[in-house]
């Protein structure tokens, strides 16, 4: 998906709601992936989103994976989501092998959190 983050998002969403699966914006850069609305504990859901020309995807934990440039977002949403019937702290480890998903460290992730995602 060539262009600009936010350009980015339209086409995903589409996409997804073809799928049946709900997604709504909690920040600009941030799109809520998730079994139904509301996204309580009890269904699984999750985040994306796109920064620096970069995806990444994120837990509620939170745990977040860089996601590979080459990696089919709307795949991976897609099982990552029907890997659980219940909210996730972490990426099954088969998915993250098959997706190439790289894992932040705590320190990456404080980074990401203030740098993609400003408190308003």
């Amino acid at each position: 998906m060539p262009g600009n983050d936010q350009e980015q998002f339209p086409t995903l969403v589409r996409q997804l709601e073809e799928q049946r699966i709900e997604t709504w914006f909690q920040h600009p850069r941030q799109l809520v992936i998730s079994a139904a609305n509301p996204n309580f504990p009890s269904v699984n859901s999750f985040w994306i989103t796109r920064f620096q020309e970069c995806w990444y995807l994120s837990t509620w934990a939170p745990t977040v994976y860089r996601i590979p440039s080459q990696a089919n977002i709307l795949d991976l949403t897609v099982s990552v989501l029907r890997s659980s019937a219940t909210a996730i702290y972490k990426v099954p480890e088969e998915l993250v092998s098959t997706h190439g998903l790289e894992k932040l460290t705590e320190d990456e992730v404080d980074k990401f959190m203030n740098e993609a995602l400003p408190a308003a």
